[in-house]
């Protein structure tokens, strides 16, 4: 018998080495995660850090830009008036010397900017018409002789060598009990001097203003005069006995405001470089035990110093925000940490078109084309053409804007197509045309005539649009426009007549700056009527057209017309409207009736009345 064979040797690792290796493998992974959690961390709060900083940079920007927007859409206008006086003087449309035209142009000017406490003419020999406002009585007007006062002749002169309006310096008056800044203009005709015209505004009003804003942001807002000079708080909105003739505003020290107070310690605080760039300051001040931020910037053009307006808030309203970025990153970086090791590299190089393609998708379905950008090339082939097709897709859609309204498309998406159905409704139809367009075209280059209509249609669109109308068409330099459709619009006639006036002020505003390139003005007549009219696509099924039929379109369209028929005026803009739109209208709303006119088309005599513009 033969003896058995040797045993086959056992090759397995001893269990010592399989250890060893998870041991090893456990420290290397561990590592790994130690050192990608402290990339990631290190990565995280470096990241907020400078996404906070950047907030707070946007924030101070913001905070300092509404202060300066409300200073300079309650100055500005008063600016506005005094050049409109001044122009009217330069045109020869107004003559000073007719004193009850003036007054009714001065009296103008306080109900058209409510800041204007009063507007004050002197002629060349320093006797005065003053249109006021009284809080009690309205309204009114006075006369007076200023030529043995010497400062408004220290005032007038150094005004006369000016080329246009000047603000001067702060004043207080008694009678009013607060202070005022004026601004002075020197009127002129070509070479001759006619006189200065004073518009005198309050104080009092800017100093509600930054209560108001102090309110709305939680931070203490003000206008300071030179540095150390208060001008406008929410401590001056009612009297104050620190102000007088001598000392029309009130230091630093005496506002009781102990953060004011301390203003001139301030130290900047660095990395706010985006705010530094704006103007703004970003400093901080001790105050009481706290330490208060506070944002600044210096202003002109309102007087005959800078004002440094801005506004502070306690650091815990800055902190705060800090540690909820912060609590925010950390939990972030907690889910981040488990996803980062599977799937940060595919992740990345897959999503972010994705991402963008979704984007750009969402920006298209809201029709904001010009906020898309050209999806770039990827590596992946799938992606690519995903790329390449939403591309071209995008390039047609420009395309398609050019010719179709966005807003039409945009309502018919919002009512799936229900509202392009004909039918028969009450609606506004709006006419324009260019007066004398023929003419003024024969003088003009083919570039010059498109970019005239351009600009001309552009500033019509935006009225039109602003006040939910449809522009339907453009017939060379004529447009016709509609409101009540698709959208069933309450107050649709109201809405075409504000649209209207929008247009001529916005007319008036460029012709102003027509006449002062040369160029000749543009008129424009415009033709405004209510009543039913059919509305849906209309046309052949390979080309649809969603506009309105009707009688209402052709007796809007003889409105337009018929302004042809009326003796010319001073105005850049001729707004005739029937009395079906002028019934429809509230007591915002003041038409003159101009009499009844027999249209082409009309059996009977159509009354008609003019909007003022």
């Amino acid at each position: 018998m033969s003896p058995p064979p040797d045993p086959i040797p056992n090759l397995t690792p001893r269990p010592r080495h399989q250890v060893s290796l998870t041991v090893t493998l456990t420290v290397s992974i561990g590592l790994l995660v130690l050192v990608a959690v402290g990339s990631v961390l290190w990565i995280g709060l470096s990241t907020t850090r400078r996404n906070t900083l950047d907030l707070l940079n946007v924030q101070s920007t913001m905070l300092v830009g509404e202060i300066e927007s409300a200073i300079r859409n309650h100055l500005n206008p008063v600016f506005e008036q005094a050049t409109f006086i001044a122009d009217l003087v330069a045109t020869g449309a107004l003559d000073p010397a007719d004193g009850e035209r003036l007054s009714a142009v001065m009296l103008g000017t306080l109900a058209a900017a409510p800041q204007i406490m009063a507007t004050v003419y002197w002629d060349p020999d320093l006797q005065k018409l003053i249109a006021f406002r009284d809080p009690g009585t309205g309204t009114g007007t006075l006369t007076g002789n200023d030529s043995q006062d010497p400062a408004v002749a220290a005032m007038i002169a150094r005004v006369t060598a000016a080329s246009g309006p000047q603000w001067g310096a702060p004043a207080f008056s008694r009678d009013a009990g607060e202070t005022f800044v004026n601004l002075i203009a020197p009127l002129r005709r070509g070479d001759e001097f006619l006189g200065t015209l004073g518009t005198v505004v309050g104080m009092r009003e800017l100093s509600f203003l930054m209560a108001e804003i102090s309110l709305r942001l939680e931070a203490t807002a003000f206008i300071l005069y030179g540095d150390d000079q208060v001008l406008a708080h929410h401590h001056l909105t009612s009297a104050n006995d620190e102000l007088s003739e001598t000392a029309p505003t009130v230091p630093l020290s005496r506002i009781g405001d102990l953060t004011l107070q301390r203003l001139a310690e301030r130290k900047p605080i660095p990395g706010f470089a985006n705010a530094a760039a704006a103007g703004v300051e970003v400093s901080a001040i001790e105050s009481g035990g706290q330490t208060q931020i506070v944002f600044t910037k210096l202003i002109d053009g309102y007087s005959d110093r800078n004002w440094l307006i801005g506004a502070y808030l306690p650091l815990q309203q800055v902190n705060a925000e800090l540690l909820r970025l912060r609590d925010a990153a950390l939990a972030g970086l907690a889910t981040l940490i488990l996803a980062i090791v599977a799937a940060i590299g595919l992740a990345r190089i897959i999503a972010r078109p994705i991402r963008r393609v979704a984007a750009g998708a969402n920006r298209v379905a809201a029709l904001q084309l010009n906020d898309v950008q050209p999806i770039p090339g990827s590596y992946i082939r799938e992606i690519n053409e995903q790329a390449s097709a939403f591309n071209a897709m995008l390039t047609g859609l420009r395309w398609f804007e050019t010719y179709v309204p966005r807003r039409l498309v945009a309502r018919l998406m919002a009512s799936h197509g229900n509202e392009t159905a004909s039918d028969e409704r009450d609606l506004t139809v709006m006419f324009t045309d260019i007066v004398g367009f023929t003419s003024l075209s024969e003088t003009m280059s083919a570039g010059a005539i498109k970019e005239l209509l351009n600009e001309h249609f552009t500033c019509l669109g935006a009225a039109i649009e602003a006040e939910s109308g449809t522009i339907d068409k453009y017939i060379g330099d004529a447009l016709m426009a509609f409101w009540g459709a698709p959208d069933h619009l309450p107050a649709h006639a109201a809405h075409a007549c504000r649209a209207a006036q929008a247009i001529a002020a916005a007319l008036a505003a460029d012709n102003r700056h027509r006449r002062a390139q040369g160029k000749p003005p543009v008129r424009i007549r415009i033709g405004i009527h209510t009543g039913p009219a059919v509305v849906g696509n209309i046309g052949a099924p390979g080309r649809m057209n969603y506009t309105i039929v009707g009688d209402t379109v052709n007796t809007a369209q003889r409105l337009e017309g018929l302004g042809k028929r009326l003796p010319p005026d001073q105005s850049d803009t001729t707004i005739l409207i029937s009395q079906a739109t002028a019934s429809a209208l509230d007591d915002n709303f003041s038409p003159v009736p101009i009499g009844e006119f027999e249209l082409a088309g009309k059996r009977e005599p159509l009354a008609v009345l003019q909007l003022s513009t």
